[in-house]
């Protein structure tokens, strides 16, 4: 796993989400996702949701609902590997 730096995720959110205006929009995390999530790492999104908490509710909880998503898929998949 590789380690998350804040100061990237600070550079990504002063860079790609405030000019979008994503961090004011309901579905602004999924916006986000929808443009540069492609390949996108749970750490990742739990350091952007982290980061988020404080600055806006709705990208916080769009972002930990794609997490709970990936988490969700990734032990689907490991299930089905423990069953071959």
């Amino acid at each position: 796993m590789a380690l998350i730096n804040e100061k990237e995720i600070r550079e990504r959110w002063n860079s790609r989400v405030v000019p979008n205006n994503w961090h004011n929009m309901p579905d602004g995390a999924a916006l986000y996702l929808k443009k540069y999530g492609k390949g996108i790492s749970e750490e990742k999104v739990e350091a952007f949701m982290n980061y988020s908490r404080y600055k806006s509710e709705s990208f916080y909880n769009g972002m930990k609902e794609h997490l709970d998503y990936m988490i969700s898929k990734r032990k689907a998949r490991e299930a089905i590997q423990k069953l071959h």
